[in-house]
C-alpha cells in the first residue's frame, strides 16, 4: 500500500509540474505543443500496464501450448475452438489491469465468457486454468505472494462482459486472436486496445510465433530459430509504433514504419487462413498483384503490416457477419500508427464506438496511404462486379421462370377483384356484419367473398384440371340454418366484382357455386405439385377497425413459393411506416409483386401506372433502424431483442402482411413473429409476403436463420419465431434473438 501511495505521489506531482510549466509558455507554443502531442503522454501508465498484462498472456500461452492436451481443447456454440489459455490469458490480463490501475475502475470488451466452466463437469479444467493462472502470476516478483481461488479466475473472465460504447474507457481484448493456428502451433496473436469515448486510443500486441526479424515472404512460422522468435508490438495515439522482443526483457523498443512501396503490382497480400473468398483474388488482380496471397491467422497480419513485411491485407467474407471490435482494436492502431491505413470497403474509418461489433461497410482494408487511393478503387469495381455476378446466378439458377407469367397475370387480377370487393364491404361495414369463429377470430363478407373471388378468377383464367388452393375460410359457418341472408350478401358482392371485369361482366353466379369456390381452399398443400396458398383478408381486425390489411396470394411449386401476389388497400403508395393512415385517398392502394429470380415491383390498386421495381433498405445502422411488429399484446422478447440492438424508437404497429410490404420497399428493416407458445403458424400468412420481401433483397428465415419451410402443408415447420429484415442486418438480429432466447429460457 505505501509503495502504491508513493507511486500515485510520483504520478500526480509530475502532472502538476507539466501542467505549471505549460501555463508558463506562450500561448502559441501551448497550442502547437497540443496539436502534435494530442495528451498521449496520459497513457504512459496505461500502456505499461497493457505491456505488462499481454506479456504475462503470452507467457502463459506459450507454456499451454509447449504441452497442449486432447482435452484442452473444446467447441464453442458457434463451433469455433477454445482451450485453456484462451480463458487463461483473458483471466491474466484482467486480473493485472485490475493490480495495476487500482485508482479506477476497469471495463473489459473480451471475447470468451465463463459460463462453460461455471458447469458441474468443468471443475478439473477450472483447475487447470486456475493453476496455469497462479504460475504465470507468480513469474512476476511483484505478484508472487498473491492468493488465487477458482472464483477469482471464473470472475477476471467474466469481468471482460463490458459492452464498450461512445463513452468512457474500455479495455478491447482478444485473449488468443487465431485459436486455431494456435492449436496447429503456428501464428497467434494476443491483442490489448484501449478505447476512450469510442477511439481507440493505445494497443499492444504479442506476437509469440512471430520472427523478430521478417518479411512476408519468409513464410512467418518455419523461418526463424526459438530464440529469434516473439515479438510484441505496441503504439499509441500520437507517439507511433514500436516493437521489442517478447522474451529479452531489457531489449530496447524500435519504432517501425509501415512499407514504402507505391507499386501495387509489387505489393504482398495478407489474409487469414479460410476457404477462398473470390472477391479477395478479383482486388489483388486489378491491382496487377501476382503473388498468391500470404495466409497468417489472428492479428498478427496487423502487426506484419506495419512493419513492412508486407502491403496489403484484406478481410472481406463470404457471408454476411459482424465483425467483433476484439479483433481489429489493437491491430487498427499499431497499422495507423506506423503511417498506415485501416478503413472499411467505403475507406471510412473503422467505427469501434458501437458496442462489441464495428459499425463499418461490408469489409476490411489494411494498406498503406500510398496504396490506399488504387486500392479502394479495385474494392468498389470488385463489390459492383461481384454484385452484378450474383444477381446474373440468381436468375440462371431459376428455370422455367417465364412459365410463371400467365399465373402471375391471373393472380394479379384476381387479388385485384378481391381488393375491389374487400374496400366496398369496409365503406359501410357495421358491427353486426363482423362475426366469430369457432377459434373467436373474426370474419366478415369480405373474408368470404375474397376467397371465393379468388377461387372463381383462378379456376377461369388459368383452367387447370383441378385447382388446388390452401386458404383460410371454409363453408361450415355459412351453410347453417339462419346464415341465408349473410350468404346472400356474399353472392351479391362476388357477382358485383366480377361483373366490373368486362370478361366476367355476363357470368351467371349461385349462392352453391359461391359455397363451392369457398371450399375449394381445403386443400392441404404440401411437398409436391402446384398449389395457390391464399388468405383472402390478412389483419381482419384491422380491416374492421378501417386500418391496415392485405389480399396475399402465392404460387407453391414442390414445397417453394416462386409467386407472390399482394394487395394492400389502406397503404400508401409513397410513405415510410409511420405515416400509413396519413394520405389522401386518392395515393393510398399498392399491388405488390414478385416471381423468383426477377424481382419485386410494385404500382397503384387503382389505374393503369407502370409497376416500379423495389428494394429493401440499405440501413446499417441499427439504432436508426424501424423495427415493425403486429398489434396484439406486447411480447417481452421483441422488446429485449430491440434493446440487444440499440433500436430506440417504439415498434410500430400494422396489422397483416402489409409489413413485409413495406419492408419490402425500404419503409423499415425489421419485422420480428414471435408469438406464445404453441401457436402454429399457417402458410397463407407468411407465403406471398415471404417472396415478396426476398425478391426485394431482404431475407425471411427462422430463429434459426433457416429459410421458412412452406413444404409441410397447411402450418409452416420452423424453429421458434420468424425473423424478417435486410441481408446486412440478418447476423446482428440472429446473435440478439439468440440471447435473448437463451435470457428468457426459449430453445431454437
Amino acid at each position: 500500500m505505501y509503495k502504491l501511495l508513493q507511486r500515485r505521489e510520483r504520478v500526480q506531482f509530475s502532472e502538476r509540474n507539466l501542467r505549471l510549466r505549460l501555463l508558463l509558455l506562450p500561448s502559441s507554443y501551448y497550442y502547437s505543443v497540443l496539436v502534435l502531442f494530442p495528451v498521449s503522454m496520459s497513457y504512459d501508465e496505461m500502456l505499461a500496464a497493457a505491456k505488462k498484462a499481454v506479456s504475462l498472456a503470452a507467457r502463459l500461452s506459450n507454456d499451454v501450448r509447449r504441452s497442449l492436451l486432447v482435452s484442452d481443447v473444446w467447441t464453442k456454440s458457434d463451433d469455433s475452438p477454445v482451450t485453456v489459455a484462451d480463458y487463461g490469458s483473458q483471466a491474466v490480463v484482467s486480473l493485472v489491469l485490475e493490480r495495476e490501475l487500482q485508482n479506477e475502475p476497469v471495463s473489459l470488451v473480451a471475447e470468451e465468457d465463463a459460463g462453460e466452466l461455471r458447469k458441474v463437469a468443468a471443475e478439473t479444467v477450472l483447475a487447470r486454468i486456475t493453476e496455469l493462472v497462479k504460475d504465470t502470476l507468480a513469474t512476476d516478483e511483484s505478484y508472487a505472494d498473491s492468493p488465487l481461488s477458482s472464483d477469482d479466475v471464473l470472475n477476471a473472465i467474466d469481468s471482460g462482459k463490458s459492452e464498450g460504447g461512445p463513452k468512457g474507457r474500455h479495455w478491447i481484448l482478444d485473449p488468443i486472436g487465431g485459436t486455431r493456428g494456435f492449436i496447429r502451433g503456428e501464428q497467434y496473436a494476443i491483442g490489448l486496445a484501449l478505447l476512450v469515448d469510442g477511439k481507440v486510443v493505445l494497443g499492444v500486441m504479442a506476437c509469440p510465433k512471430l520472427p523478430l526479424a521478417s518479411t512476408a515472404a519468409s513464410n512467418t512460422h518455419k523461418s526463424s530459430s526459438p530464440e529469434k522468435m516473439g515479438c510484441l508490438f505496441f503504439g499509441a495515439v500520437g507517439t507511433g509504433t514500436y516493437v521489442q522482443s517478447l522474451h529479452l526483457v531489457d531489449s530496447p523498443p524500435v519504432k517501425v514504419e509501415v512499407s514504402s512501396i507505391d507499386d501495387p503490382a509489387k505489393a504482398s497480400f495478407f489474409e487469414s487462413y479460410h476457404t477462398p473468398v473470390p472477391i479477395h483474388n478479383t482486388i489483388a488482380k486489378k491491382l496487377g498483384i501476382k503473388e498468391s496471397p500470404i495466409k497468417i491467422n489472428s492479428q498478427t497480419k496487423y502487426a506484419a503490416l506495419s512493419r513492412g513485411d508486407g502491403e496489403v491485407y484484406l478481410r472481406f467474407t463470404r457471408k454476411a457477419r459482424p465483425e467483433s471490435i476484439w479483433n481489429h482494436a489493437a491491430g487498427s492502431i499499431l497499422v495507423s500508427e506506423a503511417g498506415g491505413k485501416v478503413t472499411d470497403a467505403a475507406g471510412n474509418p473503422l467505427d469501434f464506438s458501437k458496442g462489441k461489433y464495428l459499425d463499418y461497410k461490408r469489409g476490411i482494408v489494411v494498406t498503406t496511404q500510398k496504396l490506399l487511393p488504387r486500392l479502394l478503387k479495385a474494392v468498389r469495381e470488385s463489390i459492383k462486379e461481384e454484385e452484378e455476378e450474383e444477381e446474373k446466378a440468381s436468375v440462371l439458377k431459376l428455370p422455367f421462370q417465364m412459365s410463371y407469367e400467365k399465373e402471375l397475370a391471373a393472380a394479379k387480377k384476381a387479388v385485384s377483384l378481391a381488393a375491389r370487393l374487400s374496400q366496398e364491404v369496409q365503406k359501410t361495414l357495421l358491427q353486426s356484419q363482423v362475426w366469430k369463429k369457432s377459434d373467436r377470430s373474426p370474419v366478415t363478407a369480405a373474408d368470404y367473398g375474397s376467397q371465393a373471388l379468388v377461387s372463381l378468377v383462378l379456376e377461369r383464367e388459368l383452367q387447370p384440371e383441378k385447382l388446388s388452393l390452401v386458404a383460410e375460410e371454409e363453408t361450415g359457418d355459412l351453410r347453417k340454418k339462419g346464415s341465408e341472408v349473410f350468404l346472400e350478401s356474399i353472392t351479391k358482392l362476388v357477382k358485383d366484382a366480377l361483373a366490373s371485369e368486362e370478361s366476367y361482366a355476363s357470368s351467371p353466379l349461385s349462392t352453391d357455386d359461391v359455397l363451392n369456390a369457398i371450399d375449394c381452399g381445403k386443400s392441404e398443400g404440401g411437398c409436391s405439385g402446384s398449389h395457390w396458398v391464399l388468405d383472402p383478408i390478412d389483419g381482419t381486425r384491422g380491416f374492421v377497425r378501417g386500418e391496415q390489411y392485405a389480399v396475399g396470394l402465392a404460387l407453391l411449386v414442390e414445397g417453394k413459393v416462386v409467386l407472390g401476389v399482394m394487395a394492400c388497400p389502406n397503404l400508401p403508395l409513397d410513405s415510410t411506416v409511420c405515416e400509413t393512415d396519413k394520405s389522401s385517398p386518392e395515393h393510398v392502394g399498392c399491388l405488390f409483386f414478385a416471381t423468383t429470380g426477377l424481382g419485386t415491383y410494385v404500382q397503384p390498386l387503382k389505374g393503369n401506372s407502370p409497376p416500379q421495381k423495389v428494394r429493401v433498405s440499405s440501413n446499417e445502422n441499427l439504432e436508426e433502424a424501424k423495427f415493425l411488429e403486429s398489434y396484439h399484446k406486447p411480447i417481452p422478447i421483441h422488446g429485449s431483442i430491440a434493446k440487444k440492438l440499440g433500436i430506440k424508437a417504439l415498434p410500430v404497429r400494422i396489422d397483416s402482411q402489409a409489413k413485409y410490404a413495406a419492408l419490402s420497399r425500404g419503409d423499415a428493416e425489421i419485422y420480428l413473429r414471435f408469438t406464445l407458445r404453441g401457436h402454429r403458424e399457417s402458410i397463407w400468412d407468411h407465403a406471398a409476403g415471404s417472396i415478396i420481401t426476398t425478391e426485394a433483397g431482404g431475407v425471411v428465415c427462422d430463429a434459426a436463420g433457416k429459410p421458412l419451410d412452406f413444404s409441410k402443408g397447411k402450418y409452416l415447420a420452423h424453429k421458434t419465431g420468424i425473423i424478417v429484415t435486410t441481408k446486412k442486418l440478418k447476423p446482428w438480429i440472429l446473435k440478439a434473438v439468440r440471447e435473448s432466447m437463451e435470457e428468457e429460457n426459449l430453445h431454437l
